[in-house]
């Protein structure tokens, strides 16, 4: 019996254990969609980026729907999906596959960049994966005989055990056998229960605990887009003023008047200009630029583009 029970038990809880790593992964896969598209997606593609939250939902109902088949899939799906979206699924044969392509259909519509098309894909591949591993626990049960088999084994021990250990425990026999009965068979029912895990895991609170976390999500990316428009505000208006304060200090330094030149921009040429008459002149489209003669100690004089050209003119003559 002891090989027998061990095996039957070791068996049921590799499949209940597999079944719930399967839901978490799914867990942190919606989670990590809903991120991606609300990061990703931009401001004018809101509806796009709410589809795909909305379609990563329904998929973790749409999959507890074909695990289970007491739950009905339409009300499920009636509370996140709209009218021709539930029609759109229900018409399907295999109405996970057809969420999943609705899914990636959403993506592919979008105007995000490659890359983040691709990494929303692998994560839709991961859900694929992860059907595919409880489809195949659902299909795949523990053949009746074995757990037949191991029962019928159990009843005989059980019946024979009073008459082996009678002489040995005494008056105590009955309530030995009883004992031993009562855990053996337990261990026997808990084993029955879990060859089928989804019946046993909570699938509600998982399907809850995905939409919840993507309804937070949502939220939390309209807060921060929010945040990142007002930061982004008063960055312009810093920069604004602290272009202000640049030009009203250069000009009282530097004591020069704006010039008018090419393009209608507002140029600062500076000019020096030593003893012996010769300046350098720093002038560009689009640039501001100083203007300020030096000469000697006896005089200083402010000389303009036109003069400088005018002279250089002259001189070339």
């Amino acid at each position: 019996m002891w090989p027998l029970q061990p095996n039957e038990s070791l068996a049921c809880n590799c499949r209940w254990c597999e079944a719930r790593k399967l839901w978490g992964l799914l867990i942190n896969r919606s989670r990590d969609i809903a991120r991606q598209a609300l990061q990703f997606c931009s401001h004018t593609e809101a509806d796009v980026a709410a589809a795909i939250c909305r379609w990563t939902v329904a998929f973790s109902y749409t999959l507890m729907c074909l695990l289970r088949e007491d739950v009905q899939l339409e009300p499920s799906l009636a509370a996140f999906l709209q009218l021709d979206e539930q029609q759109l699924i229900l018409q399907q044969q295999h109405k996970g596959s057809a969420v999943l392509q609705a899914l990636g259909a959403c993506v592919r519509a979008s105007s995000m960049k490659e890359i983040h098309k691709m990494r929303i894909d692998e994560n839709i591949t991961i859900m694929q994966d992860v059907m595919g591993g409880c489809e195949r626990i659902f299909r795949t049960p523990i053949p009746l005989s074995y757990t037949r088999h191991t029962s019928r084994f159990l009843v005989c021990w059980l019946t024979c055990l009073p008459f082996c250990v009678a002489d040995t425990v005494g008056w105590a026999t009955v309530p030995v056998a009883c004992g031993l009965a009562f855990f053996l068979f337990g261990i026997e029912e808990i084993g029955v229960q879990i060859e089928e895990p989804f019946g046993i895991l909570a699938l509600e609170v998982f399907c809850e605990t995905i939409a919840k976390n993507v309804s937070q999500a949502e939220a939390q990316a309209a807060s921060s887009n929010a945040l990142a428009a007002k930061c982004a505000g008063r960055a312009a208006d810093v920069t604004l003023e602290q272009r202000q304060l640049d030009w009203v200090v250069s000009t009282q330094l530097l004591g020069a008047n704006p010039i008018r030149v090419c393009n209608g921009c507002d140029l600062h040429n500076s000019f020096a200009v030593g003893s012996s008459g010769n300046g350098g002149i720093t002038t560009g489209s689009n640039e501001n630029v100083t203007t300020s003669s030096t000469t000697s100690s006896s005089s200083n004089s402010s000389i303009t583009v036109n003069e400088l050209q005018n002279s250089g003119t002259n001189k070339a003559a």
